[in-house]
């Protein structure tokens, strides 16, 4: 390491992992300017009446002016090594340190000691990132791998999952249109044996694109619509009686098979499968809670509400006081305070 000012006292600065951050040669290099040139040739001499040509100049094109003497120093050394906006830098490292000779702020000597000292830490370091990036070869290559396995197994659930959601979604209205009918079979024929479309409603939720480049996540409680189509799934089977899906199709040769000998022939019985595979996929029974969700959804959507039948099965505690509490918010049930009532029958 070169000093212009020779000195018994002279310590130099070491990089610090405390207080520096361990960054990559190219952000070493632009998130504080000539960070490694700092370190290797600035030293801290604290004993120094004076602030040494190189060094004083260093800070200046570096760091910029503080006031008008420095700016006349930046003028004569000929432009700063940071730019500005969009003023780009006037000097990289090699021209500063040629025109820093003309200020006799460095000798040849110490231009060429600097040089060869960069070159040599960028040289070991590209010996570094090419000995690493050869250690972690085998890992990308079994990574690559595993991506590939994944995709290809895990796209089909995917795809499984989708169609299951939207099935799901479509028989919501279906079964609800079902209980409508029951109620009135002249008009609430979820599917005249005269019509071409079906006459269930509209959805009972969001309608959402599905598109190879979106961002939005996907939501199972949400109508799809594939890409670059101008009606989702549901609403072609309203529309032209189009089942993609295969669904509502299926319901509807089921009811009226069943409906043939006469509509008391026709009963729905629903039934929630749930199940966890705890501790393994499952270890917070989120499966067994969304299949209870969904039932309790479908239900709600036939006209059954939770709040017809919960007075019966709260605990004495819970009933008391006026009723069914809310929850903080003021709306829906505080499902904390619902205790079973084992003597409800």
């Amino acid at each position: 390491m070169v000093n212009n000012q020779p000195s018994a006292e002279i310590s130099y600065k070491a990089y610090d992992p405390g207080t520096d951050a361990c960054n990559w040669p190219d952000r070493l290099w632009h998130s504080k300017p000539y960070q490694i040139e700092e370190l290797f040739f600035n030293p801290v001499n604290s004993t120094r009446k004076t602030t040494p040509p190189y060094e004083r100049y260093f800070k200046i094109v570096t760091q910029g002016p503080e006031n008008q003497r420095e700016q006349n120093e930046l003028r004569s050394i000929g432009g700063d090594m940071i730019g500005k906006g969009k003023d780009r830098a006037k000097l990289n490292y090699d021209s500063f340190l040629q025109n820093l000779k003309g200020q006799k702020g460095v000798t040849d000597e110490q231009i060429r000691e600097r040089k060869e000292m960069r070159t040599d830490f960028w040289l070991k370091l590209q010996e570094y990132l090419d000995e690493y990036k050869l250690y972690e070869e085998e890992y990308r290559r079994k990574w690559d791998i595993h991506m590939a396995y994944f995709t290809q197994t895990i796209g089909p659930m995917i795809e499984e999952a989708l169609y299951i959601n939207e099935m799901l979604n479509q028989m919501r209205n279906f079964l609800k249109s079902v209980s409508d009918w029951s109620e009135n079979r002249v008009e609430k024929d979820p599917w005249p044996q005269s019509s071409v479309a079906a006459k269930m409603g509209d959805p009972l939720g969001a309608v959402q694109g599905i598109t190879r480049t979106g961002v939005k996540p996907y939501n199972k409680a949400e109508y799809v619509r594939e890409e670059a189509a101008d009606l989702p799934y549901y609403k072609e089977v309203q529309l032209s009686g189009k089942d993609r899906v295969l669904g509502l199709t299926m319901l509807e040769a089921i009811r009226r098979k069943a409906t043939h000998a006469g509509p008391e022939n026709y009963k729905v019985l629903f039934g929630a499968f749930l199940r966890t595979d705890k501790p393994n996929g499952d270890p917070d029974c989120q499966g067994a809670r969304q299949s209870l969700e969904f039932a309790q959804l479908l239900t709600e959507s036939m006209g059954m509400h939770r709040k017809d039948y919960l007075p019966v099965l709260l605990g004495p505690q819970a009933a008391s006081g006026g009723g069914i509490p809310k929850s903080p918010e003021g709306d829906g049930f505080d499902f904390s305070q619902f205790a079973v009532n084992v003597t409800a029958v």
